[in-house]
């Protein structure tokens, strides 16, 4: 199991009697978000208004801890390359995992069930490694009424 490495204050240069004072700076508690172009900022007008840093900026103050987004954006893909994605960002091991899947897929008409395989896949990492995931996009464009 790979351990973030604790920063601490510079105790050889405290003067004696005050290293007691030094607390140690934690890493941030990572929020990791995967997805197509939504994720990685597209259609926004910022980047601190795509919605991982809204999302970031809303939970702070809300949830003990220091958060920080970790995103990864992959514009038009969809399926096996989001999963593989959101597996490999396991690896940094995050608070939690925001997982943009199937919207692509959706609007190029493709069959849902095409989705399942990678969906199960990103969802077994995230169980083994028991990392809470919160799954968007997997049916909102199906359930979009499209012009004849």
């Amino acid at each position: 199991m790979r351990r973030r490495p604790l920063l601490l204050a510079p105790l050889l240069l405290a003067a004696p009697g005050r290293a007691r004072t030094f607390a140690p700076v934690l890493p941030p508690d990572l929020s990791a978000f995967v997805g197509s172009s939504t994720t990685a900022g597209g259609g926004a007008s910022c980047h601190a208004c795509a919605y991982p840093a809204l999302a970031v900026g809303f939970l702070a103050g809300r949830v003990p801890g220091r958060l920080e987004a970790v995103v990864s954006g992959h514009p038009g893909a969809d399926g096996a390359p989001i999963a593989e994605a959101a597996v490999a960002m396991l690896d940094l091991r995050p608070r939690a995992l925001v997982l943009q899947i199937g919207a692509n897929a959706a609007l190029r008409g493709e069959d849902p069930e095409g989705l399942s395989a990678p969906l199960q896949t990103a969802l077994a990492g995230c169980e083994a490694r028991r990392v809470p995931v919160l799954v968007l996009d997997a049916l909102l464009p199906m359930l979009i009424e499209r012009p004849a």
